[in-house]
């Protein structure tokens, strides 16, 4: 369908430029109409693709390149544990279990690594409509293969949230001054840590009330250009080609 309209509209142009000179003259000159973008399957979202720079210089093994994805779908929000049940009970992902923490070495106190499991979503009342996370690369592979779609690239990820004007956050350049723009360490947080005996670094002064994961779709001025909602701290969306 989106290849025979934009066959029509080339077509249309070409022929625009038949007839005679005087003709052209007096015609009023028409901008080309854009490709009407297709129809995103349910909870995706069409991302165009394009050209943008990948990376920051002032991000650690992110040097900036330039990369062109071709356009995709993507997830609008993260993969929620209700979706992801699906796959555990119908699906590839049947077993599974939450896995360790892959690198035990890094924790020093082991308050700090109960903690952080204890934030794990999966079985957990209440958190239906949270991300999944606490997942293994293989095992967000067999949720995307149960989908029929599959995880998107580290570039598809980057263009979606940043898009071709390189700005810093999804939402642009500014800093992080309030609770409405995404699942910040803020007050909930450090409530949380301290309850648990956790040392709670730095949080920011703002308080959204969750302490550990928030519902997807949170946080809508945080989206990006595209109206991707993604957020580092949970399983990736997941994309398919357009």
């Amino acid at each position: 369908m989106t290849i025979a309209v934009m066959a029509m509209l080339v077509v249309g142009a070409l022929a625009s430029t038949h007839g005679s000179e005087a003709q052209r003259r007096r015609r009023p000159s028409r901008a080309a109409a854009s490709p009407t973008p297709p129809v995103a399957p349910e909870g995706m979202i069409y991302i165009p693709g394009g050209t943008f720079t990948m990376g920051h210089p002032d991000v650690e093994n992110a040097q900036p390149v330039t990369i062109t994805v071709e356009p995709y779908f993507i997830d609008r929000t993260e993969v929620t544990v209700a979706a992801f049940a699906e796959c555990v009970e119908h699906g590839p992902c049947r077993g599974y279990v939450i896995p360790p923490h892959p690198h035990p070495e890094l924790f020093t106190d082991q308050k700090e690594r109960r903690f952080l499991e204890a934030q794990c979503t999966w079985g957990k009342p209440g958190l239906d409509n949270h991300p999944i996370n606490c997942v293994t690369w293989d095992q967000a592979r067999q949720y995307c293969e149960f989908r029929r779609v599959r995880l998107p690239t580290e570039a598809q990820w980057e263009f979606a949230a940043r898009g071709t004007d390189g700005r810093l956050y999804p939402w642009g350049n500014e800093d992080v001054t309030d609770s409405t723009r995404g699942n910040f360490a803020d007050q909930a947080q450090l409530r949380l840590m301290t309850e648990a005996g956790v040392p709670p670094g730095s949080p920011y002064p703002f308080d959204d009330g969750y302490g550990a994961t928030a519902p997807v779709a949170s946080y809508s001025a945080g989206a990006s250009a595209f109206g991707a909602e993604p957020s580092p701290h949970t399983i990736p969306s997941a994309a398919r080609m357009a």
